[in-house]
């Protein structure tokens, strides 16, 4: 439950999560499709939900590819990533893996989540985050 209240802390209140292009056309939405702080704050509580009542658990790896300054308070970090979902009792999982570019933005000393890009990783067919989260955010 921290982790859930400590990352909704880090958005900042005109945060945006933009679902990759071919996400959203499976899907059957406009693209580019996204949501905002609200809609990311209601799918964190329905994620954490569904893992705590079906005693799922998730694990998620991150890989910086890279990182740099984007203006005077912003800096782009990329990130590869992979989180595998195993649902118990039965044990079945789902793997996710893609990429994601992160815009943090610099407040008072304090580093917050700005944008978050979830992109398609080429060659891999895994579904992405952004189609974890979008299992929630309804």
């Amino acid at each position: 439950k921290r982790n859930k209240d400590n990352y909704i802390l880090i958005l900042t209140s005109d945060f945006e999560f933009i679902l990759d292009d071919n996400d959203a056309l499976a899907l059957g939405l406009e693209k580019p499709y996204s949501w905002d702080k609200a809609s990311e704050t209601e799918m964190m509580e329905n994620l954490h939900s569904h893992l705590s009542s079906l005693d799922s658990n998730l694990d998620v790896m991150l890989s910086i590819l890279t990182s740099s300054n984007s203006g005077p308070n912003e800096v782009e970090v990329n990130v590869d990533y992979y989180i595998m979902r195993t649902n118990a009792p039965e044990g079945e999982s789902t793997e996710f893996r893609g990429e994601a570019t992160l815009i943090l933005e610099e407040d008072s000393g304090y580093w917050y989540l700005k944008k978050w890009y979830d992109n398609r990783k080429n060659g891999i067919t895994n579904p992405t985050w952004g189609m974890l989260k979008y299992e929630f955010v309804q």
